[in-house]
Order: C-alpha cells, then sequence, then structure tokens
C-alpha cells in the first residue's frame, strides 16, 4: 500500500527547506515519521519570526523594597516621551505593567515621605514578552528627605526630550509637552549637574551646576534652546507607521544618515535612522528606505520596475536576541515624483508613494507606503 505525503512544512533554520514530494510504502512509515517529529523540532528552535508575526506587546513586573516607599511606578517610552503608563500596585510592594508596547523605557519612581526618588532605570521590552522583573530598592534619606525643589521652563517646549539631574542622586524628568514646564522635588543638599538631552531639531544649552542648600527651591526661568538648521527632509509612513529621518548641521545624539548617489541616469537615495546600542537586549535597532531608479533626467514622474534598479526597499531589523524583521519591496505601480533636480548644486526634491510586499515568502500580506517626501542637499 503507497501513502502519499504532498508536502513537508517549510522550515528555515540557515537554509531553505524545499517543498519535498515523498512517496511512501509501509515499509518506511517509521521513517516518515522520525523525519517530520525532527522537522517540526527544528521548526521549533527557530528565534527569528516575521515582525508581521510578532505580538507587539509584553508585561512587566517588580517590586518596591521596602514595600510602600513609593507612590506610583511610571513606565516613559525613550523613543516617544510623550507615551507613559502608570503601574497597578500591590499591597506586598508589587507593581506591574499589564501591557507595554514593545519598547525601551524609563522607569521612575515616585518617593513616599522618608525615601529619595532613586535611580531611574532603563528596561526594554521584547515582541511576545510575557515577564520581565524588575526590583527597585528605594534610597532612605538617613532621617531626612531632600527639600530641594528645581523648577524652570524650556522654550520651545517640543525642544528637549528629557532632562537629567547627576550628582548626589539621579533624577529625570520630561518638561510639559506643552509648556515646556519641570519641577525635580526632593533634591539633598550639595551639588548637582543639570544636563539637557535636546531633540534632533534643536541646540541643548551647556549643562549646569545647581548647588542646592537648605531644601531651597530654584527657579532656573526660561531656558531657550537654539534651533538646529536642517540639512534634509525625509519623511514617509509605511502601513500606520510615520518616520522622520531628518539631518541637521549639529546634534550630539543625531542617529539619522541620508546618502544620494546621481550617476546618469542612475540615481540612489538611501535614508536610515539608527536607535539602542549593544549593550541592550533589543541591540542596535536599523530602519532604512532606499530609492532605485534607472531612467532619471531631471524632474518628473517615474514608475518603479521592480526590478534591482528601479525599485523601493525599506527594512527595519534589530540585532538584538529577538529578532526583528521587516523587509519589504515596492510593487510596480510604485511613483516617485522628482519636482527638482541639480546635480552641480548637489540637490534633489521630490514625492514617493507605492504598495510595499513583504520579500519573506511567509508573508503575503501588502502595506501601504504613503506621505513620502524628500528635500535633500547632498
Amino acid at each position: 500500500m503507497k501513502l502519499a505525503l504532498s508536502k513537508i512544512t517549510k522550515c528555515r533554520l540557515n537554509a531553505e527547506v524545499r517543498d519535498v514530494a515523498i512517496n511512501i510504502n509501509a515499509k518506511n512509515l517509521f521513517t516518515l515519521i522520525a523525519l517530520s517529529l525532527l522537522l517540526m523540532s527544528a521548526c521549533s528552535k527557530n528565534k527569528t519570526v516575521p515582525e508581521d508575526n510578532m505580538p507587539l506587546e509584553g508585561q512587566l513586573y517588580g517590586f518596591i523594597n521596602p514595600a510602600g516607599a513609593a507612590t506610583e511606578v511610571i513606565a516613559t517610552s525613550i523613543t516617544n516621551p510623550t507615551i507613559s503608563y502608570k503601574a497597578t500596585f500591590e499591597a506586598n510592594g508589587k507593581f506591574v505593567f499589564p501591557k507595554l508596547a514593545y519598547d525601551s523605557y524609563v522607569i521612575k519612581c515616585s518617593p513616599t515621605s522618608g525615601f529619595l526618588a532613586g535611580i531611574s532605570q532603563m528596561v526594554t521590552i521584547k515582541p511576545g514578552q510575557t515577564n520581565q522583573s524588575l526590583n527597585i530598592t528605594m534610597q532612605g534619606a538617613g532621617g531626612s528627605v531632600g527639600t530641594g525643589i528645581l523648577v524652570g521652563t524650556i522654550f520651545p517646549a517640543n525642544a528637549v526630550n528629557h532632562i537629567a539631574l547627576t550628582g548626589q542622586a539621579y533624577f529625570y524628568t520630561i518638561p510639559d509637552p506643552v509648556t515646556g514646564a519641570f519641577q525635580i522635588k526632593f533634591l539633598p543638599d550639595g551639588i548637582h549637574q543639570l544636563e539637557f538631552f535636546a531633540k534632533a531639531s534643536h541646540i541643548a544649552p551647556k549643562n549646569k551646576g545647581i548647588t542646592i542648600t537648605n531644601g531651597a527651591t530654584i527657579d532656573l526661568g526660561t531656558i531657550t534652546f537654539a534651533p538646529n538648521e536642517r540639512i534634509s527632509e525625509f519623511a514617509f509612513k509605511v502601513g500606520s507607521s510615520a518616520l522622520t529621518m531628518d539631518t541637521y548641521i549639529n546634534n550630539s545624539y543625531q542617529n539619522t544618515r541620508i546618502s544620494v548617489s546621481y550617476i546618469a541616469p542612475k540615481l540612489e537615495i538611501v535614508a536610515s535612522l539608527t536607535s539602542g546600542s549593544y549593550a541592550s537586549l533589543d541591540g542596535v535597532r536599523t530602519k532604512k528606505l532606499t530609492i532605485k531608479l534607472d531612467e532619471v533626467t531631471g524632474p518628473g514622474t517615474y514608475t518603479c520596475k521592480g526590478t534591482e534598479a528601479s525599485v523601493i526597499l525599506y527594512t527595519d531589523k534589530s540585532t538584538g536576541m529577538m529578532s526583528r524583521v521587516i523587509d519589504v519591496k515596492s510593487e510596480d505601480a510604485a511613483k516617485v515624483i522628482i519636482t527638482a533636480f541639480d546635480p552641480l548644486a548637489r540637490t534633489v526634491s521630490g514625492t514617493f508613494s507605492g504598495t510595499m510586499k513583504s520579500r519573506l515568502s511567509t508573508i503575503t500580506a501588502s502595506q501601504d507606503l504613503s506621505s513620502g517626501v524628500f528635500n535633500i542637499k547632498y
């Protein structure tokens, strides 16, 4: 008697296993079963999961030591400081964030009377993570809580990511996104160092030395951030994710790059955004969009052919323990409209849009590429 097995499930370890058709008879039935179990086991060990199939939320829990030393625990997104989450508390000092989106966060505690604010900590939530433990020991104030207060206003309000105060202890705050006002409380007496972490669009003032005496309140007034001159503009949306990869002349924390190559008639534009570090669990994360056109002679509307020389590519990958993979390319109908092009002045401007399809054979869903705009000096 012959049995037919039409296909064996494909599994990617370091190479692709092609569809295999095996005709067997009763004599080699046990061989087939062993082979199937081997393939299933190998698939279960594969830790690289396409981004499209990953759950993008995780859970974080931990304990405040001693219990009752903090009134609240807040997780603030590092990539978007306007997003924050508040933990729920249990009587034994346990706190829980039941759902945190895939990202890196600063965890900050508000102390109760008798304790200092303590050291802010950073954690990274990985896709599909169900639990991550974080234990926080609050610092006692030795019988007297620091009563110093530092206040001020950032102008413009959207010029800074966060403010850090170091020295006697570590304090971290994010100014109000509308007014720019900030306040740091519970400061012990002594010398502190105030550092501003500016957004790419602005230049941070120099660090300030702050001395707290007898629990005084210090008002820094308005702290003005100078605008940073933008070199190039590059923005787009993939699906619902909006990305900006502008570059600026002077910024210590700049993590974007834009390059242009024109060897007539071939034009290539590459924009990338890098975040994270090799020391973090998520590793270094790089988002990159590439536009390739092969018949550019000046301003005009160009339709991508879907070939190696005429295509739009987008990738989002990380080097962390749980690999993040988005790898898509434009379909034939993608358009690039060049509104201005001067190879001598080395400037190019335009818009782009299209439909992106995964280059991974296991993913069939497509995503819209929209709101693409570039004004580049290279």
